[in-house]
């Protein structure tokens, strides 16, 4: 990221079953190999988080739909950063945890798997990664670019 320019977790956010938004907590833990702890989709693979900027989330307030953090079933949400410098492979520090990036969007998304008022915006603009060092993650948190992929 550009000097000067500071991303940092606007929420953190977790459900205990699928196909639900998720709720915002004043703080979670990341389990390396596992994702956050407590989190129904909590598991080994290549989406054990998912992030979304919150600035994608408040575009969709213009189209008259009122989301908040988790309301789109992401478990981070972010300000500040740049998305067009995150792909897969890039490397994120995320408070005390190191993220993976290991995908964008969901390609086999289809009609009728969550949605909040007919939106799948994780879906289509999220971020899902793996974690690789665990740790505490609350809102605040400073996320910084550590590696981009390339």
């Amino acid at each position: 990221m550009a000097e000067g320019i500071q991303a940092y977790v606007h929420a953190v956010n977790i459900s205990r079953e699928r196909s639900s938004s998720k709720t915002p907590q004043d703080r979670v833990v990341l389990q390396a190999g596992l994702g956050l702890q407590g989190d129904a989709h909590a598991g080994p693979g290549p989406r054990e988080v998912s992030i979304l900027a919150w600035e994608k989330i408040e575009q969709t307030h213009a189209q008259g739909i009122h989301a908040g953090p988790g309301d789109f079933a992401e478990n981070i949400t972010t300000q500040g950063l740049d998305m067009s410098m995150v792909n897969v492979g890039t490397i994120l520090r995320v408070g005390e945890a190191l993220l993976e990036v290991s995908g964008t969007g969901k390609p086999e998304w289809k009609p009728g798997d969550y949605s909040f008022n007919g939106r799948a915006l994780l879906a289509e603009e999220g971020l899902f990664a793996r974690v690789i060092e665990g740790g505490l993650v609350k809102p605040g948190d400073i996320v910084i670019i550590e590696k981009e992929k390339g």
